[in-house]
């Protein structure tokens, strides 16, 4: 099952209600260390689509998905980082020419 199918697949189980480990449960083929992978960075997406897009907030969220508040803190708080470091990155890499030690 790739990343897609797998992320719809938890899609689907969490309009029917499962929490968020519960629908990840379901995508018992998976590889464990892609597995884990897919519930980090989906769980960022979820994150980024409700609490940056639609302005849920944090708490309410980790209710709807029957996560701990520290567990939604920590992957808000890593998804930040990585928007950071993705900004930075393009940053410099548009201010820096292509004969720079950037490139």
């Amino acid at each position: 099952m790739q990343y897609e199918a797998a992320t719809q697949q938890i899609r689907q189980k969490l309009a029917q209600g499962n929490t968020y480990e519960e629908a990840c449960r379901h995508l018992s083929d998976l590889e464990p260390t892609f597995k884990a992978y897919v519930f980090e960075d989906f769980l960022k997406i979820l994150i980024a689509e409700e609490y940056l897009g639609n302005n849920a907030p944090i708490d309410d969220l980790a209710l709807l998905l029957g996560l701990p508040y520290d567990t939604m803190e920590k992957a808000v708080k890593n998804l930040l980082e990585e928007i950071s470091w993705e900004t930075a990155v393009d940053f410099v890499g548009a201010v820096s020419g292509p004969n720079t030690v950037f490139h």
